[in-house]
């Protein structure tokens, strides 16, 4: 068995290196819009309720233009606001080092908990009849969450000691306490830290405004300055979004996505 002395000093080493890494995946999507969102197109039209204190990007303020547009798949047609969501597996993150996020799935595995997802949230509207502008959210508070489930409860911790170093959860208690310390204390100090390094949960949901010009072809929505196109279901009267170059666009994860009206 592992002495106190030396098991203690694992769990300690290994425990801030594990929190490191997790810290550092679940802050990779606000790292990556922000910098993502310094090269945002301008909007095609201004929004002057930006200003406005109360303004909530949510509700659909718009005033959008009516007309006859006549039959087939037009502007009548898809005039409004859509929207979409999808989850990811961590793994599939956009600039996320593929090799650590492995490693934390190993280590969720052998805790016997399901790795979080990452949440992509899609808005667009379609302002006239060339026109889009919307919004990409990427919410990873899941991952927030796991690290505050695995650190900051009690059973968390006896299961994260016991995967990494083959222990009961008796004999994981029985070495913290033996160190002077309790679980209670660790995942106390564990929290203060991760929220010192990590910052507010709310930092990990990222939103980057889009905008796109647009001609309708066949079904299809075909965006000039855009990483992506709608197709057009007539039979559900919902839109895909079919990504350019899925393997090397950001939006990569948006690939397949459905979006409806509303």
């Amino acid at each position: 068995m592992i002495t106190n002395k030396t098991a203690m000093k694992r769990i300690l080493a290994l425990s801030l290196a594990v929190m490191l890494l997790i810290i550092s995946c679940c802050a990779c999507g606000k790292k990556q819009e922000e910098q993502k969102g310094k090269n945002t197109p301008e909007p095609t039209r201004s929004d002057t309720q930006k200003d406005d204190p109360d303004y909530d990007p949510d509700e659909d303020i718009y005033i959008y233009p009516t007309g006859d547009w006549g039959e087939g798949f037009n502007y009548g047609t898809v005039r409004g606001r859509w929207r979409g969501e999808v989850k990811a597996e961590m793994e599939d993150a956009h600039g996320v080092d593929r090799k650590d996020v492995k490693r934390l799935v190993t280590i969720l595995n052998a805790m016997d908990m399901e790795p979080p997802k990452i949440t992509y949230k899609v808005m667009m509207r379609f302002i006239d009849e060339s026109h889009m502008e919307g919004r990409v959210t990427v919410d990873t508070t899941a991952i927030y969450d796991m690290v505050l489930e695995m650190y900051g409860t009690e059973d968390g911790i006896k299961r994260l000691y016991g995967a990494l170093f083959g222990l009961s959860k008796n004999e994981v208690a029985y070495l913290i306490k033996q160190s002077g310390t309790t679980i209670e204390e660790v995942a106390a100090q564990v929290s203060q830290a991760l929220e010192k390094e990590a910052g507010d949960k709310s930092a990990f949901v990222a939103s980057k405004d889009i905008a796109g010009t647009y001609v309708f072809e066949g079904n299809m929505i075909l965006f000039t300055d855009l990483d992506m196109d709608l197709e057009y279901d007539t039979a559900s009267g919902r839109l895909t979004i079919h990504v350019k170059n899925p393997e090397e666009s950001e939006y990569s994860n948006l690939d397949g996505v459905i979006v409806t009206k509303g």
